[in-house]
């Protein structure tokens, strides 16, 4: 493996080319099933609120996640969870230039992340005059429909890492094979080590019989 040339690489790679997919495939099959099997796969719901003015984005974001709206939906869902859970899962972002912001739920139950956005976007609705201490014009534009597909792209991002990981590992593991392999592959590299001229060369018997020069045991040219 001295002196190795971009092209011995190539070869090299391109010996093992069988090895690299079947790595790569398992590799990936493992990230695929990760994702779906072994870590469950995450839902996303979005209920949309619409305000009376875009300048209260920020405040009403802010009030979304605060205590005082997030004690209420704990208290009116049916199912117990706590507040800390609801912040994690919780995002609020707001439509720049329209007077819409999006409640986004993420939760490994699509049922209950649909329930958690609706009911957050409803106490909001409820509870926000109460909060600012002034009437407030803020009403549900859409609420949130029971999702029914997963993260797609984060189960194909896994799968690729895993494909690229598996990619690297059987690079590294054929280089390891190759530098472990002291065999001479050529009459240049044994008339290196020995510093001698190669007088002459005896073929191998299995090359020469699958080129057909070889017809049979008893019939040897």
């Amino acid at each position: 493996m001295e002196d190795i040339t971009l092209k011995e690489i190539i070869k090299i790679l391109v010996k093992r080319k069988a090895l690299i997919r079947n790595t790569v495939i398992i590799f990936a099959v493992m990230g695929l099933a990760f994702s779906l099997l072994i870590k469950k796969p995450t839902y996303s719901a979005t209920a949309t609120i619409m305000m009376q003015s875009a300048q209260n984005q920020n405040t009403y974001s802010t009030a979304i996640k605060s205590d005082a709206i997030l004690n209420e939906v704990v208290k009116s869902l049916p199912f117990s969870i706590s507040v800390a859970e609801i912040k994690d899962s919780l995002t609020v972002t707001s439509k720049q230039g329209t007077q819409t912001m999006e409640i986004v739920v993420k939760n490994k139950d699509r049922e209950k992340a649909m329930k958690i956005a609706n009911q957050v976007s409803e106490t909001f609705v409820e509870k926000i005059s109460d909060v600012m201490k002034a009437k407030q014009n803020v009403s549900i534009l859409s609420p949130a429909v029971m999702p029914n597909s997963v993260f797609v792209k984060n189960v194909i991002s896994k799968t690729i890492i895993f494909a690229i990981l598996g990619l690297m590992f059987s690079i590294m593991f054929i280089f390891l094979l190759e530098y472990l392999d002291n065999s001479f592959k050529t009459q240049a590299q044994l008339e290196q080590v020995l510093e001698l001229p190669v007088l002459g060369v005896i073929p191998f018997y299995e090359y020469l019989t699958q080129k057909g020069v070889i017809i049979n045991e008893e019939n040897k040219l």
